[in-house]
Protein backbone atom coordinates (compact mmCIF):
# COMPACT_ATOMS: atom_id res chain seq x y z
CA UNK A 1 0.00 0.00 0.00
CA UNK A 2 1.78 3.26 -0.49
CA UNK A 3 0.70 7.38 -1.22
CA UNK A 4 0.11 9.03 -4.69
CA UNK A 5 0.34 12.70 -4.30
CA UNK A 6 -0.86 14.64 -7.39
CA UNK A 7 1.46 17.11 -9.18
CA UNK A 8 -0.07 17.70 -12.41
CA UNK A 9 -0.50 21.48 -11.44
CA UNK A 10 3.56 22.17 -11.72
CA UNK A 11 2.82 20.65 -15.52
CA UNK A 12 1.06 23.94 -15.75
CA UNK A 13 1.09 27.67 -15.14
CA UNK A 14 0.62 27.19 -11.44
CA UNK A 15 3.55 26.01 -10.82
CA UNK A 16 4.83 29.37 -11.00
CA UNK A 17 1.68 30.64 -8.31
CA UNK A 18 0.94 30.26 -5.16
CA UNK A 19 -0.21 26.57 -5.24
CA UNK A 20 3.01 25.24 -7.13
CA UNK A 21 4.74 27.26 -3.88
CA UNK A 22 2.42 25.09 -2.22
CA UNK A 23 3.01 21.86 -3.84
CA UNK A 24 6.92 22.09 -4.22
CA UNK A 25 7.18 23.13 0.00
CA UNK A 26 5.07 20.20 1.11
CA UNK A 27 6.75 17.34 -1.02
CA UNK A 28 9.95 18.79 0.31
CA UNK A 29 9.45 18.87 3.92
CA UNK A 30 7.55 15.77 3.44
CA UNK A 31 10.72 14.20 2.43
CA UNK A 32 12.71 14.57 5.39
CA UNK A 33 10.10 13.22 7.65
CA UNK A 34 9.44 9.85 7.88
CA UNK A 35 7.12 8.78 6.02
CA UNK A 36 6.76 4.95 6.40
CA UNK A 37 4.66 3.81 3.02
CA UNK A 38 5.87 4.60 -0.43
CA UNK A 39 5.15 7.72 -1.75
CA UNK A 40 4.33 7.81 -5.82
CA UNK A 41 4.03 11.57 -7.49
CA UNK A 42 1.39 11.82 -10.38
CA UNK A 43 1.58 13.76 -13.92
CA UNK A 44 -0.18 13.30 -16.71
CA UNK A 45 -0.38 12.64 -20.38
CA UNK A 46 -1.74 15.98 -21.54
CA UNK A 47 1.23 18.15 -20.60
CA UNK A 48 4.44 18.13 -21.60
CA UNK A 49 6.38 16.01 -19.48
CA UNK A 50 9.37 17.14 -19.98
CA UNK A 51 8.70 20.60 -18.34
CA UNK A 52 10.68 21.97 -15.52
CA UNK A 53 8.63 21.23 -12.43
CA UNK A 54 11.41 23.45 -10.59
CA UNK A 55 11.05 20.15 -7.57
CA UNK A 56 13.91 20.19 -5.76
CA UNK A 57 16.65 17.25 -6.27
CA UNK A 58 15.49 15.78 -2.92
CA UNK A 59 12.51 14.65 -4.63
CA UNK A 60 13.19 11.36 -5.94
CA UNK A 61 9.98 9.90 -5.43
CA UNK A 62 9.11 7.73 -8.43
CA UNK A 63 6.10 8.82 -10.92
CA UNK A 64 3.22 7.43 -12.28
CA UNK A 65 1.45 8.82 -15.71
CA UNK A 66 -2.10 9.40 -16.17
CA UNK A 67 -2.67 8.63 -19.23
CA UNK A 68 -6.20 9.85 -21.14
CA UNK A 69 -7.97 7.36 -23.58
CA UNK A 70 -8.44 9.24 -27.50
CA UNK A 71 -11.97 9.01 -27.37
CA UNK A 72 -13.95 11.49 -28.78
CA UNK A 73 -17.42 10.37 -27.64
CA UNK A 74 -16.76 11.57 -24.19
CA UNK A 75 -16.02 15.11 -22.11
CA UNK A 76 -12.32 15.48 -20.62
CA UNK A 77 -13.69 14.96 -17.00
CA UNK A 78 -15.58 11.62 -18.17
CA UNK A 79 -12.21 10.48 -19.71
CA UNK A 80 -10.29 11.49 -16.45
CA UNK A 81 -12.79 9.60 -14.76
CA UNK A 82 -11.88 6.29 -16.74
CA UNK A 83 -8.18 7.21 -16.12
CA UNK A 84 -8.08 7.25 -12.70
CA UNK A 85 -10.15 4.44 -12.62
CA UNK A 86 -7.61 2.22 -14.24
CA UNK A 87 -5.10 3.33 -11.60
CA UNK A 88 -6.86 3.24 -8.77
CA UNK A 89 -8.16 -0.10 -9.45
CA UNK A 90 -4.93 -1.54 -8.93
CA UNK A 91 -5.35 -1.54 -5.58
CA UNK A 92 -1.49 -0.39 -5.59
CA UNK A 93 -2.45 3.06 -3.91
CA UNK A 94 -3.64 3.33 0.11
CA UNK A 95 -4.01 7.59 -0.31
CA UNK A 96 -4.42 9.72 -3.14
CA UNK A 97 -4.02 13.44 -2.69
CA UNK A 98 -5.22 15.57 -5.07
CA UNK A 99 -3.32 19.08 -4.87
CA UNK A 100 -5.86 21.53 -6.59
CA UNK A 101 -8.78 21.89 -8.08
CA UNK A 102 -8.16 25.18 -9.96
CA UNK A 103 -6.58 23.95 -12.97
CA UNK A 104 -8.63 24.74 -16.26
CA UNK A 105 -6.55 22.28 -18.12
CA UNK A 106 -9.26 19.44 -17.23
CA UNK A 107 -6.49 18.40 -14.17
CA UNK A 108 -10.07 16.74 -12.03
CA UNK A 109 -10.57 14.70 -8.60
CA UNK A 110 -10.92 10.99 -8.54
CA UNK A 111 -13.83 9.95 -6.27
CA UNK A 112 -12.94 7.33 -3.65
CA UNK A 113 -12.70 4.20 -4.77
CA UNK A 114 -11.09 0.66 -4.68
CA UNK A 115 -10.17 0.96 -0.82
CA UNK A 116 -8.17 4.12 -2.19
CA UNK A 117 -9.34 7.04 0.13
CA UNK A 118 -8.78 10.40 -1.55
CA UNK A 119 -7.66 14.19 0.05
CA UNK A 120 -8.03 17.30 -1.59
CA UNK A 121 -6.27 20.63 -1.07
CA UNK A 122 -8.93 23.52 -1.84
CA UNK A 123 -7.12 26.83 -1.14
CA UNK A 124 -9.54 28.67 -2.09
CA UNK A 125 -13.07 28.67 -3.87
CA UNK A 126 -12.36 31.91 -5.99
CA UNK A 127 -14.03 30.62 -9.37
CA UNK A 128 -17.25 30.34 -6.99
CA UNK A 129 -17.23 33.12 -5.32
CA UNK A 130 -16.31 35.46 -8.06
CA UNK A 131 -18.59 33.71 -10.57
CA UNK A 132 -19.78 37.10 -12.02
CA UNK A 133 -16.20 37.66 -13.40
CA UNK A 134 -16.23 34.22 -14.66
CA UNK A 135 -14.49 35.53 -18.08
CA UNK A 136 -11.45 36.10 -16.15
CA UNK A 137 -11.02 32.87 -14.21
CA UNK A 138 -12.96 30.07 -16.91
CA UNK A 139 -15.80 30.46 -19.42
CA UNK A 140 -19.14 30.30 -18.53
CA UNK A 141 -19.47 26.61 -19.92
CA UNK A 142 -16.22 25.58 -18.06
CA UNK A 143 -17.48 27.13 -14.36
CA UNK A 144 -21.21 25.28 -15.26
CA UNK A 145 -19.77 22.02 -15.91
CA UNK A 146 -15.67 21.65 -15.27
CA UNK A 147 -15.51 23.10 -12.26
CA UNK A 148 -19.01 22.47 -11.08
CA UNK A 149 -18.01 18.47 -11.07
CA UNK A 150 -15.01 19.30 -9.51
CA UNK A 151 -16.58 20.93 -6.54
CA UNK A 152 -19.03 18.27 -6.37
CA UNK A 153 -15.95 15.77 -6.49
CA UNK A 154 -14.86 17.75 -3.33
CA UNK A 155 -17.62 16.97 -1.48
CA UNK A 156 -17.23 13.00 -2.11
CA UNK A 157 -13.62 13.15 -0.51
CA UNK A 158 -12.58 11.37 2.44
CA UNK A 159 -10.83 14.64 3.63
CA UNK A 160 -10.10 18.01 3.02
CA UNK A 161 -7.48 20.23 3.53
CA UNK A 162 -7.55 23.83 3.09
CA UNK A 163 -4.43 26.99 3.77
CA UNK A 164 -6.70 29.09 6.21
CA UNK A 165 -9.47 29.08 8.90
CA UNK A 166 -11.96 31.76 6.28
CA UNK A 167 -11.22 29.32 3.42
CA UNK A 168 -12.93 26.31 5.58
CA UNK A 169 -15.59 28.30 6.51
CA UNK A 170 -16.22 28.88 2.67
CA UNK A 171 -16.47 25.29 2.69
CA UNK A 172 -19.05 24.62 4.62
CA UNK A 173 -20.88 27.83 3.65
CA UNK A 174 -20.80 27.31 -0.29
CA UNK A 175 -19.92 23.17 -0.63
CA UNK A 176 -22.33 22.19 2.93
CA UNK A 177 -18.50 20.16 3.57
CA UNK A 178 -18.46 18.59 7.32
CA UNK A 179 -16.37 20.67 9.45
CA UNK A 180 -14.63 17.46 10.74
CA UNK A 181 -13.89 16.20 7.73
CA UNK A 182 -11.68 19.62 6.98
CA UNK A 183 -8.40 19.98 7.99
CA UNK A 184 -6.57 23.45 8.06
CA UNK A 185 -2.79 23.33 6.79
CA UNK A 186 -1.50 26.74 6.66
CA UNK A 187 1.12 27.64 4.43
CA UNK A 188 4.55 29.15 4.62
CA UNK A 189 7.18 31.64 3.36
CA UNK A 190 10.88 29.91 2.25
CA UNK A 191 13.77 30.65 3.85
CA UNK A 192 15.22 32.80 0.95
CA UNK A 193 12.88 35.66 2.24
CA UNK A 194 14.72 37.47 4.57
CA UNK A 195 16.24 41.00 5.15
CA UNK A 196 18.57 41.56 2.47
CA UNK A 197 22.11 42.61 3.47
CA UNK A 198 24.48 42.06 0.20
CA UNK A 199 25.33 45.47 -1.47
CA UNK A 200 26.67 43.94 -4.55
CA UNK A 201 23.28 41.52 -4.96
CA UNK A 202 21.07 44.42 -4.07
CA UNK A 203 22.48 46.38 -6.59
CA UNK A 204 22.67 44.03 -9.52
CA UNK A 205 18.63 43.11 -8.66
CA UNK A 206 17.85 47.49 -8.62
CA UNK A 207 20.02 47.49 -11.63
CA UNK A 208 18.43 45.12 -13.36
CA UNK A 209 14.40 46.01 -12.48
CA UNK A 210 15.09 49.83 -12.82
CA UNK A 211 14.00 49.84 -9.28
CA UNK A 212 13.74 53.49 -7.72
CA UNK A 213 15.75 54.37 -4.75
CA UNK A 214 12.54 54.28 -2.72
CA UNK A 215 9.55 52.40 -3.71
CA UNK A 216 5.93 51.29 -2.29
CA UNK A 217 5.55 47.55 -4.04
CA UNK A 218 2.95 45.64 -4.69
CA UNK A 219 3.12 41.68 -5.84
CA UNK A 220 0.88 39.72 -7.61
CA UNK A 221 0.58 37.47 -10.13
CA UNK A 222 -1.78 38.78 -12.49
CA UNK A 223 -3.70 41.97 -12.66
CA UNK A 224 -7.56 40.43 -12.44
CA UNK A 225 -10.58 41.94 -10.48
CA UNK A 226 -9.91 40.30 -7.16
CA UNK A 227 -6.36 42.17 -7.21
CA UNK A 228 -7.91 45.26 -7.01
CA UNK A 229 -5.45 47.25 -9.27
CA UNK A 230 -8.09 49.85 -9.93
CA UNK A 231 -8.31 51.21 -6.42
CA UNK A 232 -5.00 50.65 -5.64
CA UNK A 233 -4.13 52.92 -8.17
CA UNK A 234 -6.77 55.56 -7.61
CA UNK A 235 -5.69 55.16 -3.51
CA UNK A 236 -2.01 55.80 -4.60
CA UNK A 237 -3.21 59.04 -6.51
CA UNK A 238 -4.80 60.25 -3.78
CA UNK A 239 -1.65 59.40 -1.21
CA UNK A 240 0.53 61.62 -3.95
CA UNK A 241 -1.62 64.77 -3.60
CA UNK A 242 -1.53 64.72 0.48
CA UNK A 243 2.11 63.52 1.26
CA UNK A 244 4.32 66.83 1.96
CA UNK A 245 6.82 65.34 0.90
CA UNK A 246 8.38 63.84 -1.84
CA UNK A 247 6.38 60.67 -3.11
CA UNK A 248 7.10 57.26 -2.79
CA UNK A 249 7.40 55.60 -6.54
CA UNK A 250 5.04 52.72 -6.59
CA UNK A 251 6.26 49.10 -8.24
CA UNK A 252 3.92 46.53 -9.34
CA UNK A 253 5.77 43.33 -9.87
CA UNK A 254 3.74 40.78 -12.18
CA UNK A 255 4.08 37.89 -14.08
CA UNK A 256 2.87 39.42 -16.77
CA UNK A 257 2.63 43.20 -16.15
CA UNK A 258 3.14 45.23 -19.37
CA UNK A 259 0.31 42.53 -21.19
CA UNK A 260 -2.30 42.97 -17.59
CA UNK A 261 -1.64 46.60 -17.33
CA UNK A 262 -2.64 47.92 -20.65
CA UNK A 263 -6.15 47.90 -19.18
CA UNK A 264 -5.28 50.38 -16.73
CA UNK A 265 -3.18 52.79 -19.05
CA UNK A 266 -6.38 54.95 -19.77
CA UNK A 267 -6.54 55.29 -15.52
CA UNK A 268 -2.73 55.92 -15.07
CA UNK A 269 -3.08 58.67 -17.57
CA UNK A 270 -5.91 59.89 -15.95
CA UNK A 271 -4.61 60.68 -13.01
CA UNK A 272 -1.05 61.32 -13.90
CA UNK A 273 0.75 58.53 -12.19
CA UNK A 274 2.88 57.69 -15.42
CA UNK A 275 6.00 59.06 -13.91
CA UNK A 276 5.03 57.74 -10.56
CA UNK A 277 4.62 54.20 -11.70
CA UNK A 278 6.99 51.11 -12.11
CA UNK A 279 5.88 48.26 -13.91
CA UNK A 280 8.74 44.93 -14.13
CA UNK A 281 7.98 41.61 -15.69
CA UNK A 282 8.05 38.48 -14.16
CA UNK A 283 11.07 38.80 -11.20
CA UNK A 284 13.39 35.37 -11.06
CA UNK A 285 12.72 33.91 -7.70
CA UNK A 286 16.08 34.52 -6.49
CA UNK A 287 15.79 38.01 -7.35
CA UNK A 288 12.08 38.59 -5.59
CA UNK A 289 13.40 38.93 -1.56
CA UNK A 290 15.59 41.37 -2.76
CA UNK A 291 12.91 43.29 -4.24
CA UNK A 292 10.50 42.71 -1.14
CA UNK A 293 13.03 43.65 1.24
CA UNK A 294 14.43 47.40 -0.77
CA UNK A 295 10.93 48.19 -0.53
CA UNK A 296 9.58 50.42 2.08
CA UNK A 297 6.03 49.32 2.00
CA UNK A 298 4.52 46.56 1.05
CA UNK A 299 0.64 47.37 -0.33
CA UNK A 300 -1.66 44.81 -0.69
CA UNK A 301 -5.09 45.67 -1.29
CA UNK A 302 -6.93 42.27 -2.80
CA UNK A 303 -10.09 41.60 -2.60
CA UNK A 304 -9.97 38.40 -1.61
CA UNK A 305 -7.38 35.61 -0.87
CA UNK A 306 -7.36 32.00 0.66
CA UNK A 307 -4.41 32.73 2.23
CA UNK A 308 -2.10 35.38 1.11
CA UNK A 309 1.24 34.48 0.83
CA UNK A 310 2.75 37.77 -0.67
CA UNK A 311 2.26 39.54 3.11
CA UNK A 312 4.06 37.15 4.57
CA UNK A 313 6.98 36.89 2.15
CA UNK A 314 7.07 40.78 2.57
CA UNK A 315 7.40 40.64 6.23
CA UNK A 316 9.93 38.04 6.16
CA UNK A 317 12.10 40.50 3.72
CA UNK A 318 11.62 43.54 6.46
CA UNK A 319 8.92 45.43 5.06
CA UNK A 320 6.10 46.56 6.60
CA UNK A 321 2.76 45.50 5.05
CA UNK A 322 -0.92 47.73 4.52
CA UNK A 323 -3.17 45.12 3.40
CA UNK A 324 -6.80 44.03 3.50
CA UNK A 325 -9.28 43.85 6.40
CA UNK A 326 -11.29 40.94 4.09
CA UNK A 327 -10.91 36.97 3.44
CA UNK A 328 -8.10 35.21 4.98
CA UNK A 329 -5.57 38.36 5.25
CA UNK A 330 -6.56 39.57 8.90
CA UNK A 331 -5.77 36.00 9.94
CA UNK A 332 -2.82 35.50 8.41
CA UNK A 333 -1.18 39.02 9.47
CA UNK A 334 -2.49 39.35 12.45
CA UNK A 335 -1.64 42.82 14.40
CA UNK A 336 1.68 42.89 11.85
CA UNK A 337 -0.13 44.74 9.12
CA UNK A 338 -2.30 47.88 8.96
CA UNK A 339 -5.53 47.21 7.37
CA UNK A 340 -7.43 48.54 5.34
CA UNK A 341 -10.60 48.33 3.86
CA UNK A 342 -10.03 47.70 -0.22
CA UNK A 343 -13.22 49.13 -1.09
CA UNK A 344 -12.58 52.64 0.46
CA UNK A 345 -10.18 54.61 -1.53
CA UNK A 346 -9.97 57.24 1.45
CA UNK A 347 -9.08 54.71 4.11
CA UNK A 348 -6.51 53.29 1.62
CA UNK A 349 -4.81 56.17 0.79
CA UNK A 350 -4.63 57.59 4.76
CA UNK A 351 -3.30 53.84 5.64
CA UNK A 352 -0.43 53.89 3.06
CA UNK A 353 -0.06 58.08 3.70
CA UNK A 354 0.72 56.90 7.40
CA UNK A 355 2.69 53.60 7.20
CA UNK A 356 5.36 56.16 4.39
CA UNK A 357 5.41 58.80 6.05
CA UNK A 358 6.20 57.37 9.99
CA UNK A 359 9.39 55.89 10.21
CA UNK A 360 8.72 54.46 13.66
CA UNK A 361 5.86 53.12 12.99
CA UNK A 362 7.17 51.25 9.74
CA UNK A 363 9.99 49.98 12.48
CA UNK A 364 7.41 48.49 15.05
CA UNK A 365 5.39 47.39 11.93
CA UNK A 366 9.04 45.31 10.64
CA UNK A 367 9.42 44.29 13.74
CA UNK A 368 5.76 42.58 14.53
CA UNK A 369 5.71 40.83 10.73
CA UNK A 370 9.45 39.53 11.18
CA UNK A 371 8.20 37.85 14.42
CA UNK A 372 4.36 37.04 13.08
CA UNK A 373 5.82 34.89 10.20
CA UNK A 374 7.89 32.69 12.00
CA UNK A 375 4.27 31.10 13.41
CA UNK A 376 4.08 29.22 9.67
CA UNK A 377 6.24 26.71 9.09
CA UNK A 378 6.41 24.10 5.95
CA UNK A 379 7.54 21.50 8.58
CA UNK A 380 4.10 22.23 10.40
CA UNK A 381 2.18 21.31 6.75
CA UNK A 382 3.47 18.53 6.25
CA UNK A 383 3.42 16.95 9.57
CA UNK A 384 -0.09 18.08 9.76
CA UNK A 385 -0.75 16.68 6.27
CA UNK A 386 1.23 13.30 6.88
CA UNK A 387 -1.15 12.81 9.95
CA UNK A 388 -4.50 13.10 7.39
CA UNK A 389 -2.40 10.21 5.09
CA UNK A 390 -2.37 8.61 8.29
CA UNK A 391 -5.73 8.83 9.81
CA UNK A 392 -7.21 7.61 6.36
CA UNK A 393 -5.10 5.08 6.43
CA UNK A 394 -5.75 3.39 9.73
Amino acid sequence: MSILIDIQPLQYSSRDAGIGVHIRSLLRKLRRLQVDVPVTLLLNDHAGRTCHLKLHRSIDWPRQVLRRSNRTDITPWQNEKFSYAQIFNSGEFSVYHANSIAEPDHVTIPVPSSGCKVVVTVHDLIPLIFRDHHPEYWTAEMLGYDYGKRLEDVQKADAVLTVSEHSKTDLIRYLGIPEDKIHVTYGAVSTDFRPTEDREKIERVRRQYQLPNEYILYVGGYYGFRKNIANLLKAYHHYVNMTPSTPLNLVLVGATSSRDFKKFHPLCEELHLDRYVRLTEFVAEQDLPVVYSEARVFFYPSLYEGFGQTPLQAMASGTAVVTSDNSSLPEVTGSAAKIINPEDIEDMAQGLLSMCMDEDLQSRFVTLGLDRVRRFSWEDTAAKTLNVYRSLMN
